[in-house]
């Protein structure tokens, strides 16, 4: 099984958010919940951008914390 990375683009690059990703949720408007193999969770808000699945990462570009 290949699990999917996360990772956060801003302009000054990429920033890993979460490793084993096997769930990716809409929770509203630009704000998605990332559940991990690992039973970890995080919430990112920003704009879902592109998965690329033969690198297995999805990217989304952050919003303003």
């Amino acid at each position: 099984m290949c699990e999917i990375k996360a990772y956060g683009l801003r302009d000054d690059g990429e920033e890993l958010l979460l490793e084993s990703v096997i769930r990716v949720e809409p929770q509203g408007a630009d704000t998605w919940r990332l559940l991990s193999l690992f039973g970890e969770e995080r919430l990112v808000r920003g704009k879902f951008q592109r998965a690329d699945f033969r690198e297995n990462k999805v990217y989304f570009a952050l919003g303003d914390s």
